[in-house]
């Protein structure tokens, strides 16, 4: 009978052994996930820090944008001088189909695309997107 106690006693401990191995184990996997965590979390704060920083200084870009513009189409809205009529330059668009009026915005779906129209059906594929790496992303 004393025998049999032995053997379960030691049974036991090897089962307390394997058990504590085991939650070792998970213990030392859950940390190293929690640092990969940390480590993707600042790296969100950062690009995040980024994105506010270009949203702070969008209107600044915006103004001197919208300030330069003017001062590029002040030569183009010029009287011409004398009695020349001046035609636009193949190169720039028509101002007149410069602006959409919100009426034309709902009827667009229904007309036919531009550039199957003047194109003549080239076929042209669009250029793939630009890969931008980021830091710490195995994606790139």
């Amino acid at each position: 009978m004393d025998q049999r106690k032995l053997m379960d006693n030691a049974n036991t401990i090897t089962d307390m052994a394997k058990t504590q191995n085991s939650v070792f184990e998970m213990v030392s996997e859950m940390s190293q996930r929690h640092e990969v965590l940390e480590e993707r979390v600042l790296s969100l704060e950062d690009r995040l820090q980024v994105i506010q920083e270009q949203l702070e200084a969008l209107p600044d870009v915006l103004t001197k944008a919208l300030s330069a513009l003017p001062s590029m189409n002040s030569t183009e809205s010029q009287p011409p001088s004398g009695n020349q009529q001046r035609q636009p330059s193949p190169q720039q668009p028509s101002s007149r189909h410069t602006f959409l009026h919100p009426d034309d915005a709902a009827t667009l779906a229904s007309r036919p695309n531009w550039t199957s129209v003047n194109l003549g059906g080239s076929n042209r594929t669009p250029a793939p997107p630009t890969l931008v790496p980021r830091a710490l992303s195995t994606e790139n």
